[in-house]
């Protein structure tokens, strides 16, 4: 087995305990949202720092809006890491954000109902099964009310929705590992 084939598995194995681990404890993986946003924007701006240094030396040409671009980058990922108000706020603005698009979306879905049943009248069958757009949207109406008067349970769901999908990224990233 090669190296390669060595480091996916292990970094596969710690993908899917770390996937595991978020969805039994969803609560601490939400309040580390921040952190992760904060990781991606300092990488972000490495790499757009690296791309201007690597531009201006092969091509000559100094792109300074991609510079600019890399330095507040990674002055907003600082900030976002060391200032835990910050992140609390960033947690707390995502939060709410899902549950008015959850609460817009059931909205939009009723009054789509309504414009399917007058518009294909109860002849085809789309126009028969109006009910079930309208009943859609009634719970996700409903789930975006209750989101935003209780953020945790939406808190909770999001977190097991990120152990979800690491938990998957890592038996992907081993199957192709053992492959």
């Amino acid at each position: 087995m090669n190296l390669r084939k060595i480091c996916s598995i292990v970094l596969a194995i710690i993908m899917i305990i770390l996937g595991i681990y978020c969805i039994f404890t969803p609560d601490i993986t939400y309040l580390n949202l921040a952190y992760m946003i904060g990781i991606s924007i300092l990488f972000d701006a490495i790499g757009k720092i690296v791309n201007w240094w690597h531009y201006r030396k092969e091509n000559d040409i100094s792109d300074s809006w991609l510079l600019v671009s890399g330095i507040l980058s990674c002055i907003f990922s600082v900030i976002l890491l060391s200032d835990g108000l910050f992140q609390f706020a960033l947690d707390m603005t995502i939060v709410y954000m899902i549950a008015v698009w959850i609460l817009v979306s059931g909205i939009i879905r009723i009054v789509r109902s309504f414009k399917i049943r007058t518009l294909y009248k109860e002849t085809d069958l789309i126009g028969r099964r109006w009910w079930v757009v309208l009943t859609f949207g009634i719970i996700l109406a409903c789930i975006g009310i209750l989101s935003l008067m209780n953020p945790s349970l939406l808190i909770l769901t999001i977190g097991v929705n990120i152990g979800l999908a690491i938990l998957i990224s890592g038996c992907n990233m081993l199957t192709f590992a053992l492959m």
